[in-house]
């Protein structure tokens, strides 16, 4: 059986056209040395209508190469031509897939580090060629995500856009590889990429690239680009790592923030007193109305692509609320949290624009030393730990300094509860001591 499937698979490549002939070739090469069945590709369509397609494309060739003694018969042929041409329709010939695709299957498996929920999650790609437009799209679907399915506000995280779109950066296939596509779609105006994504795959960079076409600009380097194996390998971390954030995120819904086991040295072992009480999504929109967060979306680091969630901490008489912006190759880029602290008085609250103590806490979180010991997918998670952690000192300092009995939080910190011209808070975990000190 396997040596008819691969007799169908040669034949079925003779007709495939040059774009799809060389991804093929490459994945076919990996496949085999994979040895695994984790990788599986394999050519489908209709052969008869593949067959077709070359033939009546040699046809063309030919007629355009003919004699001039022919001239009268080509025109009136020309007009017949024509007619049937102006019959069709617009989008779909401009739109137009080659009968022949690529299937990609991907089986996902995870180290011995991740959880058990995350073995043998499957993802299955479909690569197409556009004839007309001269380029590579890209659809895809998570077969085995039934483990994953378990988060209200993170049920898109894991569609086809949202995962492959964050391979590489700034290559979201919001735009046509090449300036001849882009003139090609012009055509269907007010029609836009975007609106036709859903019905024709993507067209990223990347895709283009391992089909051996040229692309406008590419923000990351050829030798990676060129290599069929980096590009499967980013996709499966990619993934694990989006099933993995999604199994946090239902966590979070429900309001449970425990301290991770394998959190090592970085924080007590014992809860907080700051309580996470409330956790949804948040727009960009409403993101960037922000007062406080002005800084964070004019350098960039905030953009429409991240996922943006709000965060609610309660302790004692004081309200916590934080934005949490998670970028799309999470955990490659640790998440950014942005800070507003509201005490009991009306009006009154602390942000980073007019407090040292905002400006420090969001330090340590968002820039903040990793240790060895975290586990880099449970970085989130890690983060508002510390998060209250740190909600906890700047409770007790306050406390401390001002000798009021109102809050009796169980924080042991350094004698100086600041230091410096900035005032900076003892943030920082010392688990041989127990005390929360200043970073050397």
């Amino acid at each position: 059986m396997p040596f008819e499937q691969d007799r169908l698979q040669s034949q079925l490549a003779k007709y495939l056209p040059q774009p799809l002939f060389v991804l093929f070739k490459n994945l076919n090469a990996l496949q085999y040395h994979d040895g695994k069945g984790n990788l599986t590709a394999t050519i489908e369509g209709d052969m008869d209508s593949a067959r077709s397609f070359v033939s009546n494309t040699t046809t063309k060739d030919e007629d355009s190469d003919s004699d001039q003694e022919e001239e009268t018969h080509k025109v009136s042929k020309h007009r017949r031509r024509m007619a049937s041409v102006q019959e069709e329709n617009l989008e779909s010939r401009v739109l137009k897939q080659h009968p022949l695709y690529i299937n990609l299957f991907l089986q996902c498996r995870s180290s011995d580090q991740l959880p058990a929920a995350n073995q043998g999650v499957k993802v299955q790609l479909y690569i197409y060629y556009m004839v007309n437009m001269n380029m590579v799209t890209v659809k895809s679907e998570l077969v085995d995500g039934s483990s994953a399915a378990c988060s209200v506000t993170a049920d898109d995280l894991l569609e086809a856009n949202s995962i492959l779109s964050s391979i590489f950066p700034d290559d979201h296939g919001t735009t046509c590889p090449s300036s001849f596509s882009q003139s090609q779609l012009d055509k269907l105006a007010p029609s836009t990429l975007s609106n036709l994504r859903a019905k024709i795959g993507t067209p990223f960079r990347w895709a283009q690239r391992l089909a051996g076409l040229s692309v406008l600009s590419m923000e990351v380097t050829e030798p990676k680009l060129s290599s069929v194996s980096v590009v499967v390998k980013k996709l499966k971390t990619l993934v694990l790592n989006r099933v993995e954030l999604v199994h946090q995120l239902a966590d979070l819904e429900k309001c449970n923030l425990a301290v991770p086991s394998n959190s090592g040295e970085l924080l007590p072992r014992q809860l907080p007193q700051t309580k996470l009480y409330h956790w949804s999504r948040c727009t960009f929109e409403d993101f960037s109305e922000l007062a406080h967060a002005d800084e964070y979306v004019k350098s960039g680091a905030v953009t429409p692509e991240c996922i943006i969630y709000l965060a609610k901490l309660t302790c004692f008489h004081v309200k916590v609320l934080a934005h949490v912006s998670i970028s799309g190759d999470y955990p490659s880029t640790r998440p950014i949290v942005l800070l507003k602290i509201e005490d009991r008085q009306p009006g009154e609250c602390l942000t980073r624009n007019n407090s040292n103590a905002i400006r420090c806490i969001e330090r340590e979180i968002n820039l903040g030393k990793i240790e060895e010991t975290e586990s880099i997918v449970n970085q989130l998670n890690l983060q508002l730990v510390r998060l209250a952690w740190c909600c906890d000192v700047l409770i007790a300092v306050n406390t401390h300094e001002t000798g009021s009995p109102q809050a009796s939080l169980h924080v042991k910190f350094v004698p100086h509860c600041r230091r410096g011209r900035d005032r900076q808070l003892p943030l920082t975990y010392n688990s041989t001591t127990g005390f929360f000190g200043y970073s050397q």
